[in-house]
């Protein structure tokens, strides 16, 4: 079963480490469903019963207590979650992709061609970009 989380995260460098945490091994990702029970079905990233996620319902888990609901929309998404996703957008694995910043990863993560490792780079170029980005701040 994977890690559910108590606490909001602090800001979006605590966000990517837990959506990291939670997909760490392949055997916890998914495609074309937020999350997934042990039997397979559909359930919400937010379950007790959750055993594998999509890179979207591993954003979502990672939120911790937020009451984020079944049907999300891009007026329902707390803040830090847009700021992620607008910034796995600038991440150079999305960058081909022509759909809302909001989906992109969605996207990406269901698309039939994409594997484990190139979700695992663009989680490393995620990392790379927050630093990036915290360091121009600075």
């Amino acid at each position: 079963m994977l890690p559910k989380y108590t606490t909001a995260p602090v800001d979006i460098t605590e966000l990517h480490h837990r959506v990291r945490d939670l997909l760490a091994v392949e055997a916890y990702w998914t495609k074309k469903s937020y999350a997934l029970d042990k039997s397979g079905c559909s359930v919400s990233p937010s379950s007790d019963e959750v055993e594998k996620v999509c890179l979207y319902g591993a954003c979502t888990r990672a939120l911790g207590p937020v009451v984020l609901g079944e049907n999300l929309t891009a007026e329902r998404i707390p803040t830090i979650l847009k700021d992620y996703l607008s910034m796995l957008t600038r991440c150079p694995s999305l960058a081909v992709f022509n759909h809302t910043e909001v989906h992109r990863p969605v996207a990406f993560n269901d698309k039939p061609t994409t594997t484990y490792a190139m979700m695992r780079k663009l989680l490393d170029e995620a990392g790379s970009q927050i630093s990036l980005e915290a360091n121009t701040l600075s």
